[in-house]
């Protein structure tokens, strides 16, 4: 890996972009970025805490072209995937719904000649001596001379050395041993690697029985995830999905016989802004797209809804639905107050279905949790 200190780069969290050479480290890993989605984060990072509609971000990345916005939000679904822990919960690329993204977070900034000027320092105040004097290189030899202890001095320090090197070395082992041992104690000896499809991994969902774990794979030629699921005992992977949109954020029924996700549908018309909330069993069989949403799912207990989170027409504030399974109908149970960037999202049933969580999200920065009694 090459050195990069000498180079401009912006910091954030464990995360460091180098500006000269377009790459994005994680620690010293090296994350790969195509280079619009390169741009976009760059762009994000210069406005922090700010809001950037859909429109300006567009305008900055692909000047002189007509790009469709369902373009930029796969860029920022795709982007997520790299800088996020959970792009369920993003951390720094927050949406703000039907306006745009802001990124959330610290960014600090630091130029190459900042970094110069503290090697020159520090080379400065290390330098003792004075080569153009040769006065100085003398005075320096004499005392060194007078100090000078003899050779039998020299072997029995020598000697010394040599010993506590060994003691130093006998007492490494022993720690490492130990610390092997007391290591090895804790690990648990079922971890073991649940399988072995290649792609990034994400939305995790176990079944109610705790004996399927369902999960999204995506496919590093196209770029598109697809929903799987495995048996904990062992056996293959079955894929239950094959689209060519993003599927994410899955909720298993209480019976374990279905499962719900979120997917992107691609090049759709007016509701291409929204998240197709579909429902497959996980046995195999025929998709049903039950409606639409901005985000957010969950099934509750009785089987009976879908939590999610939507609003009932694009001026309107985002807040939590629950959608019935029978007929599609709809049921308001949050409303948050008028506000260009306040909405509701992460919808959560409690296992008894009496109460329900949400996150009310105020600018896309501050998130504050309430309880509902659907």
């Amino acid at each position: 890996m090459e050195d990069i200190r000498n180079h401009p780069t912006l910091t954030f969290g464990p995360f460091r972009l180098n500006t000269e050479y377009s790459r994005l480290y994680r620690n010293e890993r090296n994350i790969p970025l195509p280079r619009k989605r390169f741009d976009i984060l760059l762009l994000l990072l210069k406005n922090p805490g700010r809001l950037l509609t859909k429109n300006e971000i567009i305008e900055c990345i692909w000047p002189d072209q007509f790009i469709e916005e369902n373009n930029l939000t796969q860029h920022i679904y795709l982007l997520r995937q790299s800088i996020e822990d959970d792009p369920r919960y993003p951390r720094y690329i927050i949406t703000i719904p039907g306006k745009g993204y802001m990124f959330q977070g610290t960014v600090e900034e630091r130029q190459p000649d900042a970094v110069l000027s503290d090697l020159a320092a520090l080379q400065t105040t290390t330098t003792s001596l004075d080569p153009a004097n040769p006065d100085d290189r003398g005075g320096a030899e004499g005392a060194t001379s007078a100090l000078e202890p003899s050779p039998q001095g020299w072997r029995i320090a020598i000697l010394i050395v040599i010993l506590l090197g060994l003691l130093g070395f006998g007492g490494w082992v022993v720690i490492t041993r130990e610390n092997r041992a007391r290591h090895q104690q804790h690990i648990n000896p079922l971890s073991i690697p649940l399988q072995t499809l290649t792609g990034f991994k994400k939305s995790l969902a176990f079944s109610p029985d705790g004996k399927m774990l369902a999960f999204t794979s995506e496919n590093e030629q196209s770029n598109k995830t697809d929903l799987y699921i495995r048996m904990i005992s062992g056996g293959e992977s079955i894929r239950l999905t094959n689209s060519p949109e993003n599927e994410l954020d899955l909720a298993w029924s209480p019976q374990g016989d279905r499962l719900a996700f979120l997917r992107w549908p691609e090049g759709a018309g007016a509701d291409r802004e929204k998240y197709q909330v579909v429902i497959i069993p996980t046995l195999g069989g025929p998709e049903q797209i039950l409606t639409t949403a901005e985000g957010g799912l969950d099934w509750s207990p009785d089987g009976r809804y879908l939590a999610i989170s939507d609003n009932v027409s694009p001026p309107a504030t985002v807040g939590i639905f629950l959608i019935s399974l029978d007929n599609q109908a709809r049921r308001n149970i949050s409303r948050p107050p008028s506000g260009l960037s306040i909405f509701d999202n992460l919808p959560r049933f409690d296992q008894t279905g009496q109460w329900h969580a949400f996150v009310r999200w105020e600018s896309g920065v501050n998130g504050y949790i309430f309880l509902t009694n659907p």
